[in-house]
């Protein structure tokens, strides 16, 4: 008997906890946009729907990115969306025309991540301090597309290395550091 009373007890504490969430939900009509999206006199084109709600217009941000310049990212642990403006304007112009920047970017990979950073680094730390700390690790940041390149010591080797990050799309230096 007293087995079975705390089951309906706990059932009633359940239904009255679902019951309580239940009311703070709020709900929204969506209606998908008929009308273009233009940005800079050109009509964009997106591959989720522009939707209306409650009379304000949701675009997908993420979509963006280029036509807006900004970084767009999540962050998963603390759930959150990040939008940075890049306040350096990567589609450049030169006369009438605009500048190519190649689809992956004109640091498309490790390799050539090195190569640039290179000189910049030597320039600072000087050659031999950076020789020293080869190899290299390389590692790609999506948050800020950019590449994170930082210096290894042998073991038992006492000193700092360099960490320097390089924007993939233009090569725009983004940070350059030495450790302690």
């Amino acid at each position: 008997m007293k087995k079975s009373l705390a089951i309906i007890f706990l059932f009633l504490i359940l239904i009255a906890y679902v019951g309580g969430f239940a009311n703070n939900v709020i709900r929204h009509i969506a209606y998908e946009s008929q009308f273009p999206l233009i940005i800079n006199g050109r009509e964009i084109e997106t591959q989720r729907p522009i939707v209306l709600i409650d009379g304000n217009t949701y675009i997908p941000i993420k979509e963006l990115e280029t036509d807006l310049n900004l970084i767009v990212a999540w962050e998963p642990g603390r759930e959150r969306v990040h939008i940075n403006f890049d306040e350096d304007d990567t589609m450049r112009w030169w006369g009438n025309e605009q500048s190519f920047i190649p689809e992956n970017g004109f640091i498309p990979n490790e390799y050539v991540a090195i190569k640039v950073a290179e000189p910049i680094l030597i320039a600072i730390y000087g050659e031999e301090s950076i020789n020293r700390q080869k190899p290299f690790s390389v590692e790609k940041d999506p948050f800020f597309n950019a590449w994170i390149i930082r210096g290894s010591l042998p073991e038992g080797y006492r000193g700092g290395v360099f960490t320097i990050v390089i924007r993939r799309n233009d090569g725009r230096l983004l940070h350059v550091s030495q450790d302690r």
